[in-house]
C-alpha cells in the first residue's frame, strides 16, 4: 500500500512541474478612446482579436485576454496599472476588470461575447470589479491589487465606459497582471504532506 501511495504521489508531483509554466505569471497591455457619447474612437492591445468589444446591455468596452482553464480549487491575484487621459473635464468615467465565470463553461478560444447576449445571460457569465467611477483629471493614475478568491477565471478584461457628455472623452492606457494561486507544484507539496501523514498511519 505505501508503495503504491508513493508511486501516485510522484506521479502527481511530475504533472504539477509539468504544467507549472501554464500557471505563469501573465501581463497584458491596452489602449482605448472613448469620445464623451461612449463610442468608440481606437482601441487596441494584447487582447483576444486584438479589439475592443461593445456590450450594449451595459455600454461596456471589454478587451479580453486569456488566462488558464477555469479552475474553482485555485484562485487569482490582479494588479493593475492604468492612465486616464482628458481631452475635456469633466466627464464621468467608469473603468472595470472583469472575468469569466462558470457558467460560461470552458472555451480558450472565445470569450463570452455579446451577440444575442441577454443582460441575465451577461450577468451570470461576467463579473465586473469597478476599480473607478468618477471624473477624473487629465494624467489620473490608478494603480492597485486585489484577489479574487474561489476561482481561477479562464479570460479576464479591462473595461471602461463614459455617460453621455459634450466633452471630447476620455483615454485609457495601461497593464493588467494577473496570476494563478496557488501553483500547480505547491498542490502537490500539500499533496505530499497528506500522503505523509496517510504512510504514517499507516505504520502505526
Amino acid at each position: 500500500m505505501a508503495r503504491m501511495l508513493r508511486a501516485i504521489l510522484g506521479l502527481a508531483i511530475v504533472a504539477a512541474l509539468a504544467t507549472s509554466a501554464s500557471a505563469a505569471v501573465r501581463t497584458d497591455t491596452f489602449s482605448v478612446s472613448l469620445n464623451g457619447e461612449n463610442d468608440l474612437m481606437g482601441g487596441e492591445g494584447t487582447g483576444w482579436n486584438n479589439e475592443f468589444v461593445y456590450y450594449p446591455n451595459t455600454d461596456w468596452w471589454n478587451m479580453w485576454f486569456y488566462d488558464d482553464p477555469p479552475d474553482p480549487a485555485r484562485w487569482k491575484h490582479f494588479t493593475y496599472d492604468i492612465i486616464l487621459y482628458m481631452e475635456l473635464t469633466p466627464v464621468l468615467t467608469e473603468v472595470a476588470i472583469n472575468w469569466s465565470t462558470l457558467a460560461y463553461g470552458p472555451n480558450p478560444g472565445q470569450p463570452p461575447l455579446p451577440l444575442e447576449m441577454t443582460l441575465e445571460e451577461e450577468q451570470a457569465q461576467i463579473t465586473r470589479y469597478v476599480i473607478y467611477s468618477g471624473q477624473p483629471v487629465s494624467g489620473e493614475h490608478l494603480v492597485g491589487e486585489f484577489d479574487l478568491r474561489g476561482l481561477n477565471p479562464e479570460w479576464v478584461s479591462f473595461d471602461m465606459r463614459n455617460y453621455a457628455s459634450d466633452n471630447l472623452g476620455t483615454m485609457a492606457m495601461g497593464t493588467i497582471t494577473h496570476e494563478c494561486l496557488p501553483e500547480p507544484a505547491t498542490l502537490a507539496l500539500v499533496a505530499l504532506g497528506g500522503l505523509g501523514v496517510l504512510l504514517r498511519r499507516k505504520r502505526k
